[in-house]
Order: structure tokens, then sequence, then C-alpha cells
């Protein structure tokens, strides 16, 4: 435990070092362009701040006083937050980052673990609960008798209408959206599981109530359809191009200074 402790803290150590290197680097290399940045700039870095956070500048300066930090250490400290966001901007332009259609797809390929599908399942319910201290008998039987119209054909959605107790009645017991199978009451999993579609379950007991559910619509397992998560797969490629461009942009900035790490 405590190894791991001291390796975690390590880690943590050198990725702050090598944050403040970095930031350091892109800030030298600001300066030795003789580019000032205004002071104006910082101030209203400042005041935006301030109005986002709905907080006064005597509310800041009460806080780093509680820090022991001056005033003019935290605006030097904001103008290099804005000289790191500038330059990497610059340096690292999103808009000219360009993902094919080609890449989307071999990414999609040698990833389609990320994008699988379980069973998924659209339900009708029935629910009547049970009150407590009661043996709840009247609501079995009522649950009994509902069943035994679906067996002989009535419609689950009028039958949901007039007799369930929960949110979806008005909607004839309609779920409204997919849900994974997995996630289900293991009851209702069951049941689910040996059910034809458009067919109603026996009555399903449980602490809490009564039910009897239906299968109004069924999606096998497989997997989300790449025009489905282009954009998102597009996002993730983005990502890693522009972490690429911004390593690649550090790694001469360390060259030139020729940072050493001990």
């Amino acid at each position: 435990m405590e190894r791991a402790f001291q390796q975690e803290l390590a880690k943590t150590r050198g990725q702050a070092l090598t944050n403040l290197i970095e930031r350091k680097l892109i800030v030298q290399e600001f300066e030795s362009r003789g580019g000032p940045l205004p002071e104006r700039y910082v101030e209203d870095e400042i005041d935006r701040e301030l109005r986002n956070n709905v907080e006064s500048r005597v509310g800041l300066l009460r806080k780093l006083q509680a820090v022991g930090q001056t005033y003019e250490d935290y605006k030097r400290e904001k103008r290099e937050d804005i000289l790191v966001r500038e330059m990497s901007m610059y340096h690292v332009k999103s808009d000219k980052i360009l993902i094919s259609p080609k890449k989307i797809e071999t990414y999609y390929q040698a990833n389609l673990s990320e994008f699988a599908l379980e069973e998924r399942v659209r339900l009708r319910l029935i629910t009547l609960n049970k009150a407590a201290g009661d043996d709840n008998s009247a609501k079995k039987t009522l649950a009994k008798e509902i069943a035994g119209k679906l067996a002989g054909g009535a419609s689950f959605a009028e039958l949901a209408a007039a007799h369930s107790e929960d949110s979806r009645a008005k909607d004839g017991g309609d779920s409204k959206e997919f849900l994974d199978t997995k996630t289900l009451r293991e009851e209702f999993k069951s049941a689910v599981a040996s059910l034809l579609d458009k067919k109603a379950s026996d009555v399903i007991e449980t602490p809490e109530g009564f039910f009897i559910l239906m299968v109004e619509e069924r999606q096998s397992a497989g997997h989300r359809p790449l025009g489905e998560v282009r954009n998102a797969i597009e996002d993730i490629l983005s990502a890693r191009e522009r972490e690429r461009l911004r390593e690649r942009w550090i790694e001469r900035l360390r060259k030139k200074a020729f940072i050493t790490y001990f």
C-alpha cells in the first residue's frame, strides 16, 4: 500500500514538473518574439472570471490574502494562462485538422467493442403497487384477472391505461425507450428472455407489487452503426491529432531550450 502510494505520488510530482516546464517554455517562446501582452488584456480576463463566478475584487483579494498570495502574483499567473492558451491555439489550429473518412472507418473497425450494443427491449408494463400493512390479496386477484384478459386477446395498452399505477399508465404502459436487458431487475429479465414479442407475461410478484409486462419491440445485440458514431469518432481522432501536434510543438521548444531533467 505504502509503495503504491509513493509511486503514485512520484508520478503526480513528475507530471506537475512536466506541466510547469511546458508552461515556462511556452511563456519564454512568446516573450522571445518580443510581443508584450497588454496589461488591459490581463485585467479584462480577471474581470470576466469575476463576473462568471459572481465574485467581487474585494472577495478575490481576501482569498489571495488567505493563501498568502499577492495580487501581482495572481495577475502574473493569469497572464501566463492567457499566453499558454493563445500560443497553443496558434500552434495547434483545430480548423486545420482534417480527419478522413478512411481514418474514421479504420478506427471503427479496430475498436468495434467500444460500440457494442446489448440486446435492448421496449416494454409495456402494468404495475399494481402493494400497500404496507395489507395482505394485498385484492391486488393479487386483480393482477390475475388482468393477466387472464390479456391471454384472451385484450389490449395491453387499454388495460394498462385503466389499471396500472405508475407514470406510464397514460401511455398504455409504454416505456417509450429501449432498455438494455442487462439492466432489468432479475424478475423482469427472466420473463423477457422467455417471452415472444407482443405477448404478455404471467403476473410477476416482487416485494413492491405485482407486474405484468410485454415486449413491445426488441433490438438484437450488435454494434452501433458507423453512421451513428461517425461524429464521435471524428472528435476522438481530432483530439488525438491536436495532442500529437501539441507534443511536437513542445518538443521543438524543449530542444530549443536544452531542457534537462534531473
